[in-house]
């Protein structure tokens, strides 16, 4: 069952639940609950952390090269100062695997939105054609409210006109 099928909680289950929970609170279940170490949570690496950590031992991964493509994103030219960091420390093919790994991401992507686009230009060509017409229908509606405030003169007048 997803969220949006959920029922709302009476307040029988509501008042259940609170019972529940301080039955378990007088027996000691929640004691010393928040008292343990603080768990450190890694900070993601800034860029300059991760231009620091390449070093000539250290492993390669398609991650490694996401992440400075991630930075590419957001701060272009990075990708080429990172390559260029990986070359110096000794890793002659850090280019190539760039391109490989960062390419295929890119196909995989474009294979995956590809059909997203399409479907998103029908839909903009059929709210298009949609607009259109109702400007359309707005200018004959214009039409019929002049023609019906002409007066007769100026209704046989137009008619000669058009033969």
């Amino acid at each position: 069952m997803n969220l949006s099928q959920r029922r709302p909680m009476t307040d029988e289950e509501a008042a259940e639940m609170l019972s529940c929970m301080e039955q378990a609170e007088r027996g000691g279940m929640f004691d010393n609950l928040f008292c343990r170490e603080q768990v450190v949570i890694e900070v993601p690496a800034s860029r300059e952390r991760l231009l620091q950590s390449i070093s000539p031992d250290m492993k390669l991964t398609k991650g490694f090269f996401r992440k400075i493509y991630g930075y590419e994103l957001s701060f272009p030219g990075f990708w080429e100062q990172a390559i260029n960091t990986l070359e110096a420390a000794g890793c002659t093919m850090a280019r190539v695997y760039y391109d490989d790994i960062i390419g295929g991401y890119l196909k995989g992507t474009e294979e995956i939105l590809k059909p997203v686009a399409v479907s998103y230009l029908k839909e903009c060509d059929q709210k298009w054609e949609q607009r259109q017409k109702r400007g359309e229908d707005k200018r004959k509606q214009q039409k019929i409210q002049d023609l019906l405030q002409m007066s007769d003169r100026e209704l046989l007048s137009l008619l000669q006109s058009m033969n």
